[in-house]
């Protein structure tokens, strides 16, 4: 599940960061570096990551309790393993393909970018 949901995250940020090349390309043209460009889009999608994070642990705590306690007499208890492996795929996830996209794009001629405008 945590592979298939790296994935889509992956489909997404691409999709999302070719739709903002225009954006990118402005900001070069005005002397943005890729440092800057990387942290600007690694930022937006670190705040929805952490939020998504304090959001879906405590519910996928208690839910995953719930249904330990169904299932089994004796349950085992839940570990923050599993969260923190999931965080850190995702946060590993997200931080490379923001910036091998934006390397992509700052690799590209601002000019070419901005033509159809």
């Amino acid at each position: 599940a945590i592979i298939l949901g790296c994935m889509g995250l992956f489909g997404l940020l691409s999709f999302n960061l070719q739709r903002r090349m225009k954006e990118f390309g402005v900001r070069k043209v005005l002397g943005a570096g890729r440092g800057t460009l990387i942290k600007l889009a690694n930022k937006e999608y670190l705040w929805i990551m952490v939020v998504s994070f304090f959001l879906g642990a405590p519910l996928g705590y208690l839910l995953m309790d719930k249904l330990l306690n169904l299932m089994y007499q004796d349950p085992l208890q839940i570990t923050a393993i599993p969260f923190i492996l999931s965080i850190a795929l995702m946060a590993i996830t997200v931080g490379l393909t923001v910036t091998g996209q934006i390397l992509n794009v700052t690799k590209v001629n601002p000019a070419e970018i901005l033509r159809s405008e």
